[in-house]
């Protein structure tokens, strides 16, 4: 167990060197922050000359991402987070586009993978056959 924390230790080191997303800031209305962003996780120098056409690319970016932004905000019900979550459940079971009908499509199909029991297959195969002895080298198996 004191192996794992290492690795946490290390991600959490990584993540909090990482920048905040250009999404987050268009989402918050801070366009230049973006930017700013987008030129540090693509590796643009924000003023050498040489680098103009890469900066027109992360400016091409930046715009595909505030529209996307905006188109997905006109879909989104007003009302915050609850509203967002009641969403999910708008429509009829008939309309083949229906929230409702794919919340439950989703949720079933995660579902019915439980009830397949390939949790079983993926945890417990290898000791369970080992102790019948149906296998040998537990090695090969779990691969």
């Amino acid at each position: 167990i004191g192996i794992q924390f290492a690795w946490g230790i290390i991600l959490a080191t990584g993540i909090a060197c990482l920048p905040d997303s250009p999404r987050y800031f268009i989402k918050r209305g801070k366009t230049d922050e973006a930017r700013k962003a987008l030129l540090k996780v693509r590796g643009v120098h924000p003023t050498k000359p040489d680098a103009e056409h890469l900066r027109a690319m992360v400016d091409f970016e930046l715009a595909e991402i505030i529209a996307n932004e905006e188109f997905e905000r006109e879909l989104t019900p007003a009302g915050g987070w609850l509203a967002g979550w009641t969403n999910c459940f708008k429509g009829s079971l008939w309309q083949s586009n229906s929230n409702l009908r794919k919340t439950i499509l989703g949720t079933s199909l995660q579902m019915m993978q439980q009830w397949t029991g390939v949790n079983f297959i993926f945890y417990y195969s290898t000791p369970f056959l080992q102790s019948t002895g149906a296998i040998s080298n537990t090695f090969l198996i779990s691969l």
